[in-house]
């Protein structure tokens, strides 16, 4: 019996036998046909073209992190704050500024692992993470001028 494909919106769904199951293909034509017709027509493309773009948002966002993060933090030392991390203030006694840029070299490091395993979910929750902790800097720094 030949697999029949059917159109539900952002997913192909194929039938067999009477069972419905989802499958991870995106469909791009409206028409119905068979799951061989539609491989050589090349009538789907991989869900791993969504998750490719999702990682391209994903990575924008942990760049613009680690930069807000530089950058609030820089500013919080000078304002007299001190670093609450010990790797970073250990990295720091080779000077504020060189101490927290050699630490968001490791964080680019780390995230380039991330990408090189394909967890890339990682790098969407470290993003929540970051963006708490540029909150924070950003507080502390509100307390110093207000």
């Amino acid at each position: 019996m030949a697999k029949t494909l059917l159109y539900t919106p952002n997913r192909l769904r194929w039938a067999d036998s009477g069972t419905s199951r989802t499958l991870a293909l995106f469909w791009t034509h409206t028409t119905e046909g068979t799951v061989e017709s539609a491989l050589k027509r090349g009538a789907w493309t991989a869900d791993t073209q969504q998750e490719e773009g999702d990682l391209v948002g994903y990575l924008q966002v942990f760049l613009y992190l680690q930069l807000l993060d530089f950058m609030t933090t820089v500013v919080g030392l000078r304002m007299g704050g001190h670093e609450v991390s010990p790797f970073v203030h250990w990295l720091t006694t080779m000077g504020p500024t060189a101490g927290v840029a050699l630490s968001k070299l490791v964080a680019f490091a780390l995230g380039g692992i991330c990408i090189w395993y394909r967890k890339e979910r990682v790098i969407c929750w470290v993003n929540y993470f970051f963006a708490a902790l540029v909150v924070w800097n950003l507080a502390q720094i509100m307390k110093v001028l207000v």
